[in-house]
């Protein structure tokens, strides 16, 4: 009796050796198929207290993004953010942008600001500051530049500026404005305004 319990003992280990492989298999579909949304647009991930750095090919820092929330869209690969903040640091040159609410697309890298955008963007060592106010801006995070074709109001010292929409490249440090009305230590114009504002 001895003899055959050992001639099929190894046959009754890889019996269950399959069985089990068979029932691990099982569960792990099975967990995964929990783990997707029915709905291929439903959210598939939720971040509190978001905190993110991004760094380019040769391990240069590229920006800082904070958000109190965000949502992932796996289907598409975009983003929603509750007051996010994006801070770029470029030489002596540091650009910090906040608003309401964003919308992030990882396929263009870009992201889209709205409600009480402003931006804060140092322009040289000594703390002068450019500061832009709108209701919508889009920024393009690897080439620094933020656009939109909304009024914005854009203030550096004394002078402040009205125009409807803006260019603000941080890479090169500059802004281009559209049309609009500028009051420049005192002085009141209103003409087209394209000017230049270097760093």
């Amino acid at each position: 009796m001895t003899s055959r319990f050992s001639h099929y003992f190894p046959l009754v280990i890889v019996g269950l050796l399959a069985g089990s492989t068979y029932w691990l298999e099982f569960v792990v579909r099975n967990e995964r198929g929990q783990s997707i949304p029915s709905d291929r647009r439903a959210p598939d991930a939720y971040v509190e207290q978001l905190a993110l750095d991004r760094f380019d090919a040769a391990g240069r820092h590229q920006f800082h993004l904070v958000a109190e929330k965000m949502t992932h869209y796996a289907l598409n690969d975009t983003a929603d953010f509750v007051h996010p903040r994006l801070l770029f640091k470029k030489k002596q040159r540091t650009l910090d942008i906040r608003s309401d609410r964003g919308h992030g697309t990882n396929l263009t890298r870009e992201v889209v600001l709205e409600g009480n955008v402003i931006g804060v963007r140092r322009v040289d060592p000594k703390g002068v500051e450019q500061r832009l106010s709108t209701q919508q801006l889009t920024v393009f995070v690897d080439e620094e530049i933020a656009e939109t074709d909304q009024m914005i109001l854009a203030t550096q010292g004394q002078s402040r500026i009205e125009a409807q929409g803006a260019e603000w490249n941080n890479a090169s440090g500059t802004l281009k404005l559209g049309p609009g009305h500028a009051t420049l230590m005192g002085r009141s114009t209103k003409r087209t305004l394209s000017p230049n504002a270097p760093e």
